[in-house]
């Protein structure tokens, strides 16, 4: 992420496992288990603490708190977070990582929709 553009947050999909939650043919339901990671990164001005710290709340507050997300998952949970200050990165900026385990359920025939 380019330092100009901060603060910013990158959303991606680490792994996925799937397993069979209901057997029944081609319209049988999957159980699928993802790690969900967000990327929040600001710049090393002032106080850079304190804004991975509210980029990691606003993440968590918008994440509880939405009912679209609730309606396609069967659970979600915060799993770890880790912080890295500049020495780190290469960027000069720092990062909060949050990564979440997502369960969720699609049929077989229709894998790009949860059920």
């Amino acid at each position: 992420m380019e330092k100009a553009k901060l603060p910013g947050l990158c959303i991606y999909s680490l792994t996925e496992s799937s397993d069979d939650f209901e057997i029944g043919g081609a319209t049988r339901l999957i159980s699928r288990s993802l790690t969900m990671r967000i990327e929040g990164y600001a710049d090393t001005t002032t106080n850079l603490d304190d804004k991975l710290d509210t980029i990691a709340s606003e993440c968590e507050t918008a994440i509880a708190n939405s009912s679209a997300i609730d309606a396609l998952l069967t659970d979600l949970r915060l799993t770890s977070t880790e912080v890295r200050f500049d020495g780190e990165l290469s960027s000069g900026a720092g990062v909060v990582i949050l990564e979440y385990a997502v369960i969720y359920t699609t049929a077989f025939n229709a894998p790009e929709t949860a059920k």
